[in-house]
Parts: C-alpha cells; structure tokens; sequence
C-alpha cells in the first residue's frame, strides 16, 4: 500500500513539476551503542543484543501544492547480527483550506506541536513528542480534524484527533478533543490548552514566553491531567513472584497527574547561548518504584543459580524496559551551552541532572548545516552517583551520526 502511495506521489511529481513544490531527501543515520556490564539491568540475550552498532536509512518525499502537503518516508533498518527491515510509512498528508478571511481548516495526519519547553513541553498534548530523544526520525503526525480562528494577535485552535478510534493506549493514537488557545502582546506568549479524552479523561494547562531584550528570554508552562498511565513491572509491585514466564510489564493508571517547566535563556552577540530549565514530570517512575524494582533485580539475582540463564536474561530485559521512557525521575535539570555564529556550525554541550538521586547524563554534540547537506554527531554518556537511576542504566554510551541531503524545492 505504502509503495503504492509512493509510486501515486512520485507520479503527480512528473504530471504537475510546474505547479507542485517536491523535494528528495536521503537520511543515513549510524548510530553505536556500549552498554554498561556491571548495571543489573543489563541482558546478554542474542537478539537483542546492547553493544551494537545499527543504521537507519530514510528515504524522504515531500510534496506541496496550495494547502496540499504530503511526507512519506520509506526506510530501511540495519543492525548487527540481524536482518535487514524494511517499511514505508506517511509520516504527513493533510489539506489546509479556508472557510473565511481569518477561519481556517485542516484535515488528514498532521504534526501539531504545542506549548513552550526545551527539554519537555507539559501543553504539547496532542503530538506530545519525546524530546529527550537523540538522532530521531521525522515525526509522525496525528489523523486529525481542525478548526482555527486567528486575529493579528490571537489564534484559536479546535482539534478532533483520531476521529473513530476511540480509546487507546497510545496517547499518540488516542481520541480527543484538544482546543488551543495563543495570544502574542508585545514582547509576552501567553499559551492556554485544554484536552478531553476517555484515556485520560480532562487536561488543562498555561504557559507563557517573554522576551526582556536581544539577550535575555523566559518560559514557563504547567498542565493538569485527571488521569495518567504508566507501565510498571507487576513482579516488582505485589513481590508475589520472582520470576515472570511471559512479560510482566502492565499499565496502571495513576490520578491527578502533572507535568510543569519553567527556564531562562541568554544569547550573546557573539553567537553563546546558555539554557537552564527545570522540569517535572508527574508521569514517570517515583523513587520509590525505582527501589521496588531495583529489590527485583536483587531477588532475581540471587536466585538465578535455580533458573536457567535464558529465564533469568528474559526477565532483566523485562525490567530494563523502565528505561524506555523519555523521563527516568520527576524532578530534572538541564544546563546546555551552544554557539552559532551564522555560519551553519553549531556545537553544543547539554548536562541534564536529577538532583533527587545524583543522576547525570551528558550530551555532547554538533550540527552543520549548509544549502543542500546537513551533517550532525554527538555522544551521550549516563552517570551520576553509584545508586543514580542513570549511572545503573543498562546503556552506558551511545555515539550517533547523521549526513542527509536534499534535492528539489
């Protein structure tokens, strides 16, 4: 089907070069990963191996024509000692169209990104993307319905995301009604969201952005959610068992949940930037769960002389899924320094802190970006003090690269 839609866009491409803006781009993105052998949450399973280098190739199309726009993405997978995976998918196809002068519509799948926030934007409840993650894809819209109203100083924005569908596990797929409010005066943003959902039930949130001069910049955003979900490991909840013979993760639900940032930004002439933010998530684990699984682990450990090594592996992979989220603790800080002097070459140094348990992971990175060709690298490197959440992740080091280029308009 996927192949098809390519082959349909490439084919309007040909037929309407004169009136249709399109653009070809090729992403190749290494990236190699060390694991950290001493953390108990590290596996030594053969198909999923820590210490391995992978690669993800994107082939990208864009296409635009009036209020028509279309991304397809067509990417191939490699990873060492696995076989080559292939897929296709629409990572964008909406139309935008006017009903008046200043009311507009939008319909089809759709990146709609909300709300202020470097490091975690609490108001960004519809796309609600994962910004701790390094060297990701393109994003992925969201099936939606819109209505927006705007003014030269105010906008309005009434959402139906994923019409039908009704509840999901994935927030990113689950079906809501969202309204947007932004209002600009001066040197001030003033951001207002509201979100209804059988998932979720009701979220509501404020943010705001102000601009002091040519240097100096603040923001702060915070959301109220009356129903959040999470995954833990139930072998780590009720301590009835050691050891799971199927995946023991499951979702629970929690109540009044938060998230919430507040931070500074100053830009010199010179090109220096300095960012510190602070941010809480209401929805990641608590210290408390973080020791209930850590007591697993040990009790795992200590017993694995009576299982054999395959169970005993399967379960640590099971609970190194913890891992997987975008937060690893509620309460976190984040300092990062950049330069940008104009010239497309911007390197960067980023040290987020959770000062609850010692924890620290450092990025360092880099990007250029010139007329056709955008190459970037970094590392990110966990740690902190000996009981830190991070300094016991089962990855210790990931290095990444990206050389992409673009053809067409």
């Amino acid at each position: 089907m996927l192949r098809r839609l390519f082959v349909l866009m490439a084919l309007c491409l040909s037929l309407n070069g004169q009136a249709m803006e399109a653009s070809l781009s090729l992403r190749v993105s290494p990236e190699f990963q060390r694991g950290n052998h001493r953390s108990p949450y590290y596996a030594d399973l053969p198909d999923s191996r820590i210490d391995t280098a992978t690669s993800r190739q994107d082939m990208e199309l864009k296409l635009r024509e009036g209020g028509f726009y279309a991304h397809g993405t067509w990417r191939v997978n490699l990873a060492e000692g696995n076989s080559t995976e292939s897929r296709g998918l629409i990572n964008q196809i909406f139309h935008d169209g006017k009903l008046t002068g200043d009311t507009g519509w939008s319909i089809g799948r759709k990146v709609l990104s909300w709300g202020v926030g470097f490091a975690l934007r609490p108001l960004d409840v519809v796309q609600r993307e994962n910004r701790r993650d390094i060297n990701p894809p393109a994003l992925v819209g969201v099936s939606l319905a819109a209505l927006e109203h705007f003014t030269a100083d105010t906008a309005w924005t009434l959402v139906w995301a994923n019409p039908g569908a009704g509840r999901a596990e994935n927030d990113h797929k689950d079906e809501a009604l969202a309204l947007r409010g932004y209002r600009f005066s001066g040197k001030d943003d003033v951001h207002i969201v509201a979100r209804i959902s059988r998932a979720r039930q009701f979220e509501a949130g404020i943010g705001a952005a102000r601009v002091l001069n040519d240097e100096w910049s603040f923001h702060g955003a915070a959301l109220y959610s009356r129903r959040y979900h999470k995954w833990l490991n139930r072998l780590a909840e009720n301590r009835a068992e050691v050891f799971a013979l199927t995946n023991p993760q499951a979702r629970v639900a929690g109540q009044h949940g938060g998230k919430a940032v507040i931070g500074a930004q100053w830009t010199g002439r010179s090109g220096w930037s300095v960012l510190a933010e602070a941010f809480y998530d209401g929805e990641a684990y608590t210290r408390s769960e973080w020791r209930r699984l850590n007591a697993l682990t040990r009790r795992q450990q200590a017993a694995a002389f009576a299982v054999p090594a395959m169970l005993r592996e399967t379960n640590t992979a099971w609970s190194s899924q913890a891992y997987l989220n975008a937060n690893l603790l509620r309460g976190n800080l984040l300092l990062r320094l950049s330069h940008d002097n104009g010239d497309g070459f911007t390197p960067y140094g980023e040290m987020l802190l959770t000062p609850a348990d010692g924890g620290r992971v450092t990025t360092l990175g880099m990007t250029h970006v010139g007329n056709r060709q955008q190459f970037s690298m970094g590392w990110r490197n966990m740690g902190g003090s000996e009981h830190a959440v991070y300094r016991r992740s089962p990855v210790r080091n990931l290095f990444w690269l990206e050389w992409r280029i673009t053809m067409g308009n």
